[in-house]
């Protein structure tokens, strides 16, 4: 890829990730509006990362855009190491985003199982392909919406559920996932319209 279509993937994959977490209810206006000139300075000095806030629910998310070299396994250590501990900029109940220049292999997603079953640190990392369109407004992607926690517990009453296996699971890394940042355990509620336009409503648990 030249870089200035790098340049342009770049800006694309910003403005849909910055309208997919002001959906999420994060603050994005100090990032909002930038000129493909300007997104060419800033990855010309290494200024792309972002860090917004959502105040409803007092969490941050981290985007780090890492597409100079193939990452690795040290590279994630080094950057929560940096970001969690040294800086201390993220909690453990924030959330790590990673954009990278090519498709997430097995050993990356054994790692971020790792990283969350031990240290509680949760990590999403993207191709950076996944982003030149906003998921979310694809004709054959329902609605998903992660319930809280008062709702999960009225859901799991509500229909007797006393064991999680008993709910059909999603996986962390399938792409609505990554980009509505649910964590293992958390439940989507998820919209399906038919071609009567009846909307029916079914749930998925996030698996590992």
């Amino acid at each position: 890829m030249s870089e200035n279509n790098k340049i342009i993937s770049v800006h694309k994959s910003r403005n849909i990730l910055l309208k997919i977490l002001n959906g999420r209810g994060f603050i994005t206006n100090d990032y909002d509006g930038f000129s493909i000139n300007e997104i060419h300075s800033m990855y010309t000095n290494k200024q792309l990362d972002l860090l917004l806030h959502n105040p409803t629910i007092d969490k941050k998310v981290y985007i780090k855009y890492y597409l100079e070299k193939t990452i690795r396994p040290t590279n994630i250590y080094d950057m929560i190491e940096d970001l969690f501990n040294i800086d201390a900029i993220l909690r453990k109940k924030d959330d790590f985003i990673i954009i990278i220049k090519d498709e997430p292999n097995d050993t990356l997603q054994k790692l971020q199982r790792s990283i969350y079953e031990h240290d509680n640190i949760f990590i999403t990392i993207i191709n950076i392909d996944r982003l030149q369109f906003n998921i979310q407004e694809h004709c054959l992607v329902p609605k998903h919406r992660i319930l809280t926690e008062s709702e999960t517990k009225e859901f799991k009453q509500k229909y007797n559920i006393t064991d999680d296996r008993n709910i059909p699971d999603i996986s962390r890394f399938e792409p609505i996932s990554q980009v509505l940042g649910i964590r293992p355990g958390e439940i989507f509620e998820i919209e399906r319209s038919s071609k009567t336009a009846i909307t029916s409503k079914y749930y998925r648990i996030c698996s590992q």
